[in-house]
């Protein structure tokens, strides 16, 4: 799982639910949490599930401490107050360890350690860290406050992907939003951006809200749309990629909600990469205050373009893959049927394409939602697909 970074949303407390066993806190980024404090090392402690209960275990030299005994081990229960550094420190880092948290509601699918929650009090003050921490180099695509950017992290000169999202209001409940972020974090998938970094910081609306994904190498589908028709089993290949990482989101609790050709990137080497999690959210919660589904209708699922209200699910990300796919084997961007809002056969564009490659397709282009496949489901289609593709070019 790629590290949840934690920092402080003024005086209020932020919650970060462990969803991996064992769960490391410490600074570096091979921790689960890190913890923006120098004092506090990599392997400092971890969380594991024990017989009864949470068991805490210290790694040899650090100080570890519940409830201002030092422990190398030691069960941890609902409230105990876990010290990274010595109490008596002028500025001791600790967390609170939370059983469980009320109106959290169902964890996310996947989730280890159901419900256990960290709760960390004042673990950083100061500037917010996405402006300690990275410096913007300037838009890279559209405008506006909540448009991706290209930033430097000042520390280790890594370029990323910038996402900033508007805030969480004064008072109102910011979990959601760690949540979303510890369960796309854990996501990891040669066909997804990787989300490194991300948190909430105390601005004077309230929590501004922001992630960084690694910046990927790579054309936009949309252009590749542009240049005409794809051959079949290059874009089978790069759909089936794309619905494995979707079928891990998916799996997370997670909606990606904007599947385009804007948002998959193609790379020399000629895999497909999705990005941009400006839509995406956690079923368990919704979107995200001012957030909205996408509004594209040549890739926007029948359901939703009759509800503009509805929010996609799963199967809303299927149609997507399936009619950006549809749209790179077409070579020209897709068209809704008059009759439930479907799209025809690639055929029906001009380009031939293989009788395996049309229905599997067909089925994920299904008006009805219900009788869409799953993205894993869609996947395996597409490896029958391939299969097919890949022996009719050995018989030639």
């Amino acid at each position: 799982m790629s590290p949840v970074h934690l920092s402080l949303l003024g005086d209020a407390p932020v919650r970060v639910p462990v969803v991996d066993d064992p769960f490391w806190i410490g600074r570096d980024p091979g921790c689960d949490l890190c913890l923006w404090d120098l004092r506090v090392s990599r392997k400092h402690a971890r969380i594991e599930r024990g017989a009864g209960g949470f068991v805490l275990v210290a790694e040899g030299r650090h100080g570890v401490f519940v409830n201002g005994r030092r422990v190398d081990l030691s069960p941890v229960r609902d409230g105990d107050e876990i010290g990274l550094t010595p109490p008596q420190d002028a500025t001791p880092v600790s967390l609170r360890f939370l059983n469980t948290l009320p109106g959290a509601g169902a964890p996310p699918p996947g989730t280890s350690i159901s419900a256990a929650w960290l709760e960390a009090e004042k673990v950083r003050e100061g500037p917010p860290r996405i402006v300690a921490d990275y410096e913007v180099l300037g838009p890279l695509t559209g405008d506006g406050p909540t448009a991706p950017r290209l930033a430097r992290e000042r520390t280790s000169r890594r370029d990323v992907v910038l996402s900033v999202f508007p805030p969480v209001p004064v008072g109102a409940p910011a979990d959601a939003w760690l949540r979303f972020l510890t369960a796309v974090a854990g996501a990891e998938h040669p066909a997804l951006a990787r989300v490194v970094d991300g948190g909430l910081d105390a601005v004077t609306e309230g929590a501004m809200r922001w992630l960084a994904t690694p910046v990927v190498r790579g054309r936009p589908a949309w252009l590749r749309v542009r240049e005409g028709p794809q051959a079949p089993i290059t874009v089978v290949r790069r759909l089936r990629a794309l619905a494995a990482g979707l079928h891990l989101l998916h799996s997370r609790g997670v909606v990606h909600g904007a599947v385009t050709p804007s948002h998959v990137l193609l790379r020399k080497d000629g895999s497909a990469v999705l990005v941009g999690y400006g839509r995406a959210f956690l079923r368990r919660d919704g979107v995200f205050e001012g957030q909205t589904p996408v509004r594209d209708p040549l890739y926007v699922a029948p359901e939703v373009r009759a509800e503009p209200t509805r929010l996609p699910g799963p199967a809303g990300d299927v149609f997507g893959l399936a009619a950006t796919g549809w749209a790179l084997l077409a070579g020209r961007d897709p068209f809704p049927v008059a009759d439930g809002g479907g799209l025809p056969p690639v055929g029906a564009a001009g380009p031939a394409v293989p009788a395996s490659v049309e229905d599997a397709l067909r089925r994920a282009l299904d008006p009805d939602p219900v009788q869409r496949p799953t993205a894993e489901d869609f996947g395996h289609a597409l490896a029958f697909a391939e299969a097919s593709l890949a022996s009719a070019e050995g018989a030639s």
